[in-house]
């Protein structure tokens, strides 16, 4: 039977969550399904979901999730986070995956939404589809041996122990002051929220309950960490457990000192694991030495420019300036030539019918949006088209100070 793409309805959900778990791999705890199909309920944005169909069977779905999420400039845009993308083992390579990102960009564009975002589960997949790799993460594992501050950070502040419920409230007020300084975080809805408070066994793997610390500065909190640790075999009488450390966040040089200082210098403890950091994170910076921390970064997500036009003027840039660029754009959406004039910190941008100054793929220029700009490495391979000179200039323009990251999987 022909494969058809259609919006999904109330009757689907439970086809589509089993959709997602036969694709993932996963396997639902029953002690959980209950609460777990009342939660997806509440969260799933129904209107913005799509689901192929093998006559009466889903076999491929596609989620969006609405985000408020910073770009350059410390502004707030309204992001189609995709999500929940598979097709079934048994429906691969028919063309089910491109049904449902055509279903998507066009309700993204009906929206007026100038960007998508996606965490890709595979990074090959996407950039056929217009999505680049605009933002990395770091994860790390750091011998306790090697945990003493550089000599020229600053002193930490007391941190508290306090149960994950007590923390939570404060932890939204810590997080609330972070989302305008980073581009790509969004505000966490109580769904993330929830996520990232989650202390099912399952989620522990062979380690403690969660636990939580926080610093107050003047009655406010600055900072606050989620962490865990997993006890292990003494070996020769001396203690080897794993601190796992979730999150970690703060709005002041002592509450980051006082933190990392806690998570790092734990006794009784072989080592240290950092997952998900960003690649500019101040722990590599309190540390004596880089190479102690060794960390290995890899995609986290992609961004994929809807319109050209609107996404460029929204977003701030380092330096005045003005750049003509033709992109080109598979899918056809967010093709053309645009000229991008920067004045008194304002952008522009318009559809132009003069000569480009460099020339370049949509899902390059999605790579750069959020301000981890590599022109001049995808120039080196022939992906950018442009002077030199043009190309640092366009680098100039389109980099930001701090780099993006997301702080949520969605």
């Amino acid at each position: 039977m022909a494969l058809a793409v259609r919006p999904v309805g109330a009757a689907d959900l439970d086809s589509f969550r089993a959709a997602l778990h036969t694709t993932f791999a996963h396997e639902p705890d029953p002690a959980f399904e209950e609460a777990d199909a009342a939660r997806f309920r509440t969260w799933f944005e129904a209107d913005r979901a799509h689901c192929v169909t093998d006559g009466a069977a889903i076999v491929g779905t596609l989620g969006t999730f609405t985000l408020p999420m910073t770009i350059p400039g410390a502004h707030p845009m309204s992001v189609a986070g995709t999500t929940m993308v598979t097709v079934l083992p048994t429906h691969r390579r028919q063309g089910a995956l491109r049904m449902l990102i055509k279903a998507h960009f066009a309700e993204i564009r009906e929206r007026g939404e100038p960007l998508a975002a996606l965490f890709a589960s595979d990074s090959a997949i996407y950039g056929r589809f217009g999505y680049g790799m605009a933002t990395v993460w770091a994860e790390t594992t750091i011998d306790r041996r090697h945990v003493e501050r550089h000599r020229l950070v600053g002193s930490p502040t007391t941190v508290s122990l306090v149960s994950p419920d007590q923390l939570r409230p404060l932890a939204k007020t810590v997080m609330a002051r972070l989302v305008p300084d980073r581009p790509g975080m969004f505000e966490r809805a109580e769904l993330f929220w929830d996520r990232r408070f989650d202390d099912r066994p399952s989620d522990r793997r062979g380690a403690t309950r969660l636990r939580g610390v926080l610093v107050e500065q003047g009655g406010e909190p600055t900072g606050y960490a989620l962490y865990r640790v997993k006890g292990g075999e003494w070996s020769e009488n001396h203690g080897d457990a794993v601190v796992r450390v979730n999150e970690v966040h703060a709005t002041t040089p002592g509450a980051t000192v006082g933190l990392w200082s806690f998570l790092l210098e734990h006794d009784l403890v072989k080592s240290i694991e950092l997952f998900g950091l960003p690649e500019d994170d101040p722990v590599f910076a309190l540390l004596e030495g880089f190479r102690r921390a060794r960390p290995q970064l890899t995609d986290q997500m992609f961004i994929r420019v809807m319109d050209v036009a609107a996404a460029l003027a929204a977003r701030s840039y380092q330096a005045d300036g003005r750049l003509i660029l033709e992109v080109g754009d598979e899918d056809g959406g967010a093709g053309g030539t645009y000229l991008l004039e920067i004045d008194g910190g304002r952008a522009s941008c318009r559809p132009t019918i003069d000569h480009p100054d460099i020339s370049l793929s949509v899902e390059d220029l999605s790579s750069a949006y959020l301000g981890r700009s590599r022109l001049g490495q995808l120039s080196a391979v022939g992906r950018v088209t442009a002077r030199p000179e043009t190309v640092a200039r366009a680098d100039t323009l389109f980099g930001w100070p701090v780099a993006p990251w997301c702080q949520d999987i969605f």
